[in-house]
């Protein structure tokens, strides 16, 4: 799987650290989701990672979700079924949009570092891409459950 970022604030965290938490997010989910695999390790994925200003991520929202409202991390998966074959072509795997502002209100509200906070962000997103959601309860817990483990993995 490519990473790409873009407008990323500087020194937030490295092209390194992002695919360790990426591979951290895969060593999990693997493990309950043996398809993953070989979709993580196909190299003509790309997952795309985009800063965003808030004007621009409130009208994402509004489009995409009906949401009126800045968010800290927006998530579009472009594959749901694990099952079909790879693309044997390039392929977009998903996009995630974060707002840095949102970003530091959560770190400075949390008491943590904006490395942290971006760290849970985009264990969060990775997850969407995946296609876990928290719509229900059922939903919720098993997300926040894999949330818990892949931070502890990092974060501990």
């Amino acid at each position: 799987m490519n990473i790409i970022t873009q407008n990323f604030p500087e020194k937030l965290i490295t092209p390194d650290q992002i695919q360790n938490i990426f591979d951290t997010v895969v060593s999990v989910i693997i493990k309950k989701e043996p398809a993953f695999q070989s979709w993580c390790e196909s190299t003509n994925m790309t997952l795309v990672l985009l800063f965003v200003e808030g004007e621009e991520m409130k009208e994402i929202n509004n489009q995409s979700r009906g949401k009126n409202e800045e968010t800290d991390v927006l998530s579009f998966p472009y594959f749901i079924d694990f099952t079909q074959s790879i693309p044997k072509e390039e392929a977009l795997f998903g996009e995630l949009f974060f707002l840095e502002s949102r970003l530091k209100e959560q770190a400075e509200y949390m008491k943590h570092s904006l490395e942290k906070e971006f760290t849970v962000l985009l264990i969060h997103g990775i997850l969407h891409v995946f296609g876990y959601d928290h719509i229900d309860d059922d939903e919720y817990d098993e997300m926040k459950a894999l949330e818990e483990k892949i931070s502890s993995c990092l974060l501990s």
